[in-house]
């Protein structure tokens, strides 16, 4: 049955029936009566959002409904139905401990393909010259979408809403240059900060960056329990160690 094969295509995405409905562009009751088969002819518009969102066969659905035959379908798969231009996706951008400027603008120049593209929208730091030097870089013609101010009291409410997050969290306590004092330092613990964020905007993907010396801070335990609090955040997590 294919409302079986959308039923297992969304657990394998690991999503919820209301997120997938909403990313669709359907109602999350219209998505339930169809992986239960309990529709009995959906909108031809509904299926191929669904086969595009899940990569699904196209033909596969407009047949199990009756739309077309298989045969008729093919000849026509090649139409402009089937060839609607691809909506570029724009991802709103927001940083912690934004530092300068460096991971912003190698995100909002860097080519990510498909015309999608990464934009500034807001960012956070506690120097007023790193303040400054970002507003410079990356966002002079708004400068008040930097807040210069410890991350210990900012408030998340008045951020905006953003689709990505990226938090280089400070090194001090995890460097092999310092004394890897880790979560026993006063730097250690404010990675949290970047969990806070995760949790309150649920962005469609972060990056979180730090220095080798992270992995044997806390004789490793200090790596595992970042790993770990990431994952409960809701995210599939994929460790690198870059070489540069």
């Amino acid at each position: 049955m294919i409302g079986e094969t959308i039923y297992v295509a969304r657990k394998n995405k690991g999503i919820s029936l209301n997120k997938a409905a909403k990313e669709i562009g359907i109602s999350d009751t219209c998505l339930y009566r169809i992986e239960k088969g309990t529709t009995k002819k959906p909108k031809a518009s509904f299926l191929k959002q669904i086969s595009d969102y899940y990569n699904l066969n196209t033909i596969d659905l407009f047949a199990e409904y009756g739309y077309i035959n298989e045969k008729d379908l093919r000849q026509i798969e090649n139409t402009l139905f089937f060839q609607k231009p691809r909506i570029a996706k724009t991802y709103r951008l927001g940083e912690l401990f934004c530092g300068p400027g460096g991971l912003a603008y190698a995100a909002i120049n860097t080519d990510i393909g498909n015309g999608d593209r990464i934009v500034h929208t807001w960012a956070n730091d506690f120097d007023k010259d790193t303040c400054s030097t970002y507003i410079h870089n990356i966002c002079p013609s708004v400068p008040g979408s930097v807040y210069c101010e410890d991350v210990h009291t900012l408030d998340y409410d008045k951020l905006s809403e953003i689709d990505a997050l990226v938090f280089g969290f400070p090194c001090n306590d995890f460097s092999i240059a310092g004394k890897q004092l880790g979560f026993d330092g006063k730097y250690g613990p404010l990675y949290t900060y970047g969990i806070k964020a995760l949790k309150r905007f649920r962005p469609k993907w972060f990056l979180a960056e730090n220095v080798g010396g992270l992995a044997s801070a806390n004789d490793g335990k200090a790596f595992e329990r970042i790993l770990n609090d990431l994952h409960q955040a809701g995210y599939k997590i994929y460790p690198n160690l870059l070489d540069s």
